[in-house]
């Protein structure tokens, strides 16, 4: 007999691995439908994607981009204080796989 714990973390396991994979995708998709960046951006001084809190959740938006390209639901009260405070200032990413990096170590 399975114990409903063990049915809830499966699910929530199973449900980051697929925000992760959605996220992942959004990111790529993201990447081609933005136009072409200034070449400040493309001579690496400008990085490309910020992190940021919303309503308690991480949030990844392309720089000089009003819309957010995803909306996690990585819960930053689970965060500790230091990553919380680092990710209300916002943290600065070079590129997809440096987001994919940060949801990674953020998402347990």
């Amino acid at each position: 007999m399975k114990h409903p714990v063990f049915s809830c973390r499966t699910l929530g396991i199973t449900g980051a691995a697929a925000a992760f994979a959605l996220s992942l995708w959004l990111l790529s998709a993201a990447k081609e439908i933005a136009p072409d960046p200034p070449a400040a951006q493309t001579a690496g001084q400008t990085p490309g994607y910020y992190a940021t809190l919303v309503d308690h959740q991480i949030v990844i938006y392309l720089n000089g981009r009003a819309e957010p390209v995803l909306i996690t639901e990585i819960d930053a009260r689970t965060l500790p204080d230091a990553d919380r405070e680092l990710l209300e200032n916002g943290i600065q990413l070079e590129n997809a796989a440096d987001v994919n990096r940060l949801l990674e170590d953020y998402s347990g």
